[in-house]
């Protein structure tokens, strides 16, 4: 019963929210993503992570026999190259013709860490209480135990984008590339999970798209269908990469 439940939620409940006020626009639109498509995107993306982690920690506990349910595994690593790619492009789209100053690493941090350190004070607190200690909570809180991975490294990526961006507009998605290309060896070397490293470059599909939006849209106009899926399909193997290779550097050696 419980398996009915979890796959009627994943393929019927869910998608049909999703699809319940979709419309099919046969007109071609200026921008490539939207604000509003950027967001729903973000939204499907979380929903994606989230059913992910719940499939992962039920068959942690032993539950077997999930059936189809058992994809939403893969999207949760589409999940979280979805949110890179949606960063990368609304950056690019956002700054193209604005200077990146201290107001723009304010308007970033003042959006992602109240909320972390809200969630983050909450988990600890509850960790603290349950089993974990006050050593742990302290730890724990200043994302030094059990980092928020995905928040430390969106972190990082801005300052990185601030640093590029002074150094030169013209070259900085070349210099993003060298960046994280770094910043991806780094943490490949010092053997922290997978995930840490094997997504990175996806923001720079992001930016890149962003910038030739143009050009792009002008190509897509032709067999348009038949190029959606083939893009579609690259990213999902890049997703279902991100997935397999998560795990950390010894699955990937």
């Amino acid at each position: 019963m419980d398996t009915i439940i979890i796959n009627g939620i994943c393929f019927i409940l869910f998608p049909a929210l999703v699809l319940w006020k979709a419309e099919y626009n046969r007109n071609w639109n200026e921008t490539i993503l939207t604000k509003d498509d950027s967001a729903a995107l973000r939204g499907i993306a979380a929903v994606f992570v989230v059913f992910a982690h719940y499939l992962n920690y039920l068959s942690s506990q032993g539950m077997t026999g999930l059936g189809p349910a058992k994809l939403y595994e893969w999207c949760g690593g589409l999940g979280v190259c979805v949110f890179f790619f949606v960063s990368g492009y609304g950056l690019e789209i956002t700054y193209q013709k604005k200077s990146v100053d201290f107001i723009y690493i304010k308007n970033r941090f003042f959006s992602i860490i109240p909320v972390f350190l809200t969630l983050r004070m909450l988990f600890a607190l509850l960790l603290a209480v349950w089993k974990q200690g006050w050593v742990y909570f302290c730890l724990y809180l200043l994302n030094l135990k059990d980092p928020m991975w995905f928040i430390s490294e969106i972190v990082i990526i801005y300052i990185l984008y601030f640093v590029a961006m002074n150094l030169s507009r013209r070259y900085c998605i070349l210099l993003m590339t060298l960046f994280l290309t770094v910043m991806s060896s780094i943490f490949y070397f010092l053997e922290f999970d997978a995930r840490w490293y094997n997504a990175n470059l996806v923001f720079i599909v992001g930016m890149l798209i962003a910038k030739y939006k143009t050009k792009l849209l002008t190509f897509l106009k032709q067999a348009y269908w038949l190029k959606i899926a083939v893009c579609f399909g690259l990213f999902a193997i890049t997703a279902i990469a991100f997935t397999i290779f998560r795990g950390g550097y010894g699955r990937i050696v």
